[in-house]
């Protein structure tokens, strides 16, 4: 064991240390171990492409991609965002002419768009008030019903007046929310809501949502449970962790992962560069990651 105390230069640098760590987090703690569940903490740490960013260590509810799982009618295509847990998001089917759209319950429009006259002709399922010719207002940005006043929804007119379509990304401007970057995929299969804790810490770069990583902790074992979007609005558990040390962190990838956060099985050592390599350094670990995963282990387990 390393005698501190008996340093005083080493326990300066310790409590110099400790009181940056402090500083980075939100709100104060005046006890050791943080509580995630009463509060956030903010690191700095090396991002997905390399980059240095400021992540945070949260504890929160997951937001179960499996919403899509309620087997409300939905349409083929899932026009998604990875950040509202599915409140911007819609569905829809189209024939070549006329696009349904789907949205809550099922069907709330059928709507063609002139490209020519730049108008949207609008059947509404709901309100049918809202029926008609849709033309693009300069005030607003959007397309208005000058009769009922009803707008159509950005993220549903930035799709059809692009033309966009499966595998295509494209940003809207969403009243609630701004701007939000939305992708076109496939309408997912049932998730089963079993497959997924109802709470777990999560790694988020504070400049890039769409940039995290998140885990559950056994703490009878030590072992860490990882998660990551899968790409298709799902959640996949890629990989068990453990650390043998603060230096040493046992890996166990589960199955394969096409989005490059998982890593082959094996040991995996802490270099002098602060990030964990296997041994024959064929693999490395994203930084963030194992940096949050110590911050949990070190400062947040009471």
């Amino acid at each position: 064991m390393i005698r501190i105390l008996k340093n005083g230069l080493l326990l300066a640098v310790f409590c110099a240390l400790s009181l940056m760590v402090q500083g980075m987090m939100t709100g104060t703690v005046a006890h050791a171990a943080y509580d995630l569940t009463q509060t956030s903490l903010r690191y700095s740490s090396s991002g997905s492409n390399g980059d240095e960013s400021t992540f945070i260590l949260s504890y929160e509810s997951v937001p179960h991609y499996g919403v899509y799982a309620n087997r409300a009618p939905h349409g083929e295509y899932l026009v998604h965002n990875d950040i509202d847990g599915g409140t911007n998001d819609f569905s829809y089917d189209y024939d070549g002419e006329t696009y349904t759209i789907y949205m809550g319950d099922g069907m709330t429009q059928k709507i063609s768009y002139d490209a020519d006259c730049n108008m949207m002709y609008v059947e509404d399922l709901v309100d049918d008030a809202d029926s008609g010719t849709y033309e693009y207002d300069d005030n607003s940005g959007s397309y208005v019903n000058y009769g009922s006043g009803h707008h159509i929804l950005s993220q549903v007119a930035a799709l059809i007046t692009n033309g966009y379509s499966l595998g295509d990304s494209f940003t809207a401007y969403t009243a609630a929310n701004g701007n939000r970057e939305f992708t076109v995929i496939e309408y997912p299969e049932e998730q089963s809501s079993s497959n997924l804790p109802s709470k777990w810490y999560k790694m988020t770069n504070e400049s890039d949502s769409d940039d995290w990583i998140a885990f559950t902790y056994n703490s009878s074992n030590g072992v860490y449970t990882m998660y990551h979007p899968d790409g298709d609005g799902g959640i996949e558990k890629y990989s068990y962790r453990r650390f043998l040390s603060d230096t040493k962190l046992q890996v166990l990838e589960l199955g394969s992962d096409s989005t490059g956060f998982g890593s082959p099985t094996g040991i995996y050592i802490k270099w002098s560069d602060r990030e964990f390599h296997t041994e024959d350094d064929s693999t490395q670990i994203i930084k963030y990651i194992t940096d949050g995963m110590l911050i949990f282990k070190n400062q947040c387990l009471h």
